[in-house]
């Protein structure tokens, strides 16, 4: 009988170290959860600072860098040869159009034009013969069509002496500027030697490089606002556009024009050109609000999931940057009613807890 009572003691003895593990893991569970749940009870939000955005009407702009050029640029070069007896105008003298800006000596040109004179009155009168004669019979028309032949060689020597000593007075073609002149009193030029560079500044261009994003934006008919490194400010009109692409740079040269009375804007100033595109909707945000994705890209951050205390989480949304005016910038890529963090972006990633606070 008492073997029997210290065999079912043992029995006892043995259960209970047998299921002592598990009491003990499900403690363990429990008081893992109590501090799973504690931490989560203590996990602080970042308080961030939020703006509600509402789209605006805006315009669209294009601003590039580009220089002041002439409208016109011509090379004046010699037409006859001789050597320079008189200069009338000066580097920088504005010359008007058939201005004479110097002379080329005459020679002996006034004496082969009076030979060329002599020579046409005796050919006219030769054919004047000749075709009186042939009229009469007494003539045959080979002589007539020499005798013309003779009279149309007259008259083109003659013109062509004439042209000659036109030469001999280098003039403007247009009004403009003496830009540059290469020759002295007593200098000698032959025909086709560059005497002096005209420039036409009134009106005057603004060359600009626009990149091939943008180009199909720009046309004809595209005024602008033209900034001069000096502050001036002017109204231009696109005046060129060219067809083709720049091959390293991917880009389109476009003149604007500008209206330049007394020459005062010089050529090769530097200027910002700035278009008004088209209007368009954009959200107007403060420039500080702008941050980077890990992999640079420029956005915003926004709050979503707001509940009734103010508490949500940060979302990373891209935007394209349309304008900008000091401490503001338009953007595009959000949507009306977003929640823009303004401050403390930097601070927080996606999906961080954070408070709100209406700015």
């Amino acid at each position: 009988m008492l073997r029997s009572y210290i065999i079912v003691f043992v029995i006892i003895i043995a259960f209970g170290v047998w299921m002592f593990p598990a009491f003990k893991t499900g403690a363990n569970i429990k008081a893992t959860n109590k501090q799973s749940v504690t931490a989560k009870q203590q996990e602080k939000y970042m308080s961030v600072d939020v703006i509600k955005v509402m789209a605006e009407d805006i315009e669209e702009t294009i601003s590039i860098n580009g220089q002041t050029v002439a409208s016109k640029i011509v090379d004046i070069k010699a037409r006859t040869q001789g050597k320079i007896v008189k200069i009338y105008k000066s580097k920088g003298n504005n010359v008007s159009k058939g201005d004479i800006i110097a002379k080329i000596d005459i020679a002996d040109r006034n004496s082969k034009l009076t030979q060329a004179k002599s020579i046409l009155t005796q050919r006219q009168s030769e054919y004047e013969v000749a075709k009186g004669l042939k009229d009469k019979g007494f003539s045959s028309k080979v002589k007539l069509t020499a005798a013309k032949a003779a009279l149309e060689t007259a008259k083109a020597n003659l013109d062509s002496i004439k042209l000659d000593i036109s030469y001999t007075n280098i003039k403007a073609p247009f009004d403009g500027i003496l830009e540059n002149s290469n020759i002295e009193v007593g200098s000698y030029v032959k025909k086709g030697d560059m005497v002096a560079k005209i420039i036409d500044i009134n009106p005057i261009d603004v060359s600009i490089f626009i990149p091939e994003k943008d180009i199909d934006k720009i046309t004809s008919k595209n005024s602008a606002i033209v900034e001069l490194s000096n502050g001036l400010k002017f109204k231009a009109m696109v005046n060129y556009i060219s067809k083709f692409a720049n091959e390293r740079t991917r880009t389109f040269r476009v003149d604007v024009r500008i209206e330049n009375t007394k020459n005062k804007i010089p050529s090769g100033m530097t200027a910002k050109v700035i278009f008004d595109i088209a209007n368009q909707k954009a959200h107007r945000l403060p420039l500080s609000s702008l941050t980077l994705s890990d992999s640079g890209i420029v956005g915003v951050k926004i709050a979503k999931n707001i509940d009734d205390k103010g508490r949500g989480a940060a979302k990373f949304i891209p935007v394209k940057i349309v304008k900008e005016t000091g401490d503001y910038i338009w953007v595009q890529g959000l949507n009306d009613g977003d929640l823009v963090v303004i401050t403390g972006q930097d601070f927080i990633a996606d999906s961080s807890k954070i408070m709100i606070n209406f700015n």
